[in-house]
C-alpha cells in the first residue's frame, strides 16, 4: 500500500499532466522560470519541482533533466509560471508504469521540508526568473 506522502504526491503528478496537456487563451502574466535542482552539492535529474502561486492561480510544473536543469510551464504551450509569490514543492517520488502494465513506486529521496511540508518561497518576476535550489538530504 502506499504510503500517505507518495499517494499526495501521485495526485500532484497527475495534476501536472492534466495542466500541460489543457489549452489556454490568455491567462495571468507570466514569468519564465528556469534554474538547477541540486541535492548535497550534486544535480537531482527527475525532480518534479512544482510552482504554486500563493494567491489565487494554477501551479506550474517542469521535470529536471540528468544535470539537475529545470524548466517551468504553465500549459503545454506556455513557459512560465503565474508573476508573484509562490510555494515551491519538489519531489523525487513517482510511480512509474512499467511496458507490461504493472507500476513500480519510487521512494522519495527529499525530506518533506521541500515537498508535503513545503518550507521553500519564491517570488517569480516579470521576464526572465533563474531560480536555483540546493538542497540537503538532512
Amino acid at each position: 500500500m502506499l504510503d500517505r506522502s507518495l499517494s499526495k504526491t501521485l495526485v500532484l503528478f497527475t495534476i501536472f499532466v492534466l495542466t500541460l496537456t489543457s489549452c489556454t487563451g490568455g491567462g495571468p502574466p507570466l514569468g519564465y522560470v528556469t534554474g538547477t535542482v541540486s541535492l548535497d552539492g550534486k544535480p537531482l535529474a527527475n525532480a518534479r519541482v512544482q510552482f504554486q502561486p500563493e494567491a489565487e492561480g494554477r501551479p506550474s510544473f517542469g521535470i529536471s533533466d540528468d544535470v539537475g536543469k529545470y524548466e517551468i510551464g504553465y500549459t503545454m504551450n506556455k513557459k512560465g509560471a503565474q508573476v508573484g509569490n509562490h510555494r515551491v514543492q519538489i519531489t523525487t517520488a513517482a510511480l512509474l508504469e512499467q511496458p507490461n502494465g504493472s507500476s513500480i513506486a519510487v521512494e522519495e529521496k527529499l525530506p518533506d521540508k521541500y515537498n508535503a511540508k513545503s518550507e521553500l518561497h519564491q517570488e517569480v518576476k516579470a521576464g526572465r526568473n533563474t531560480i536555483n535550489f540546493e538542497l540537503l538530504s538532512k
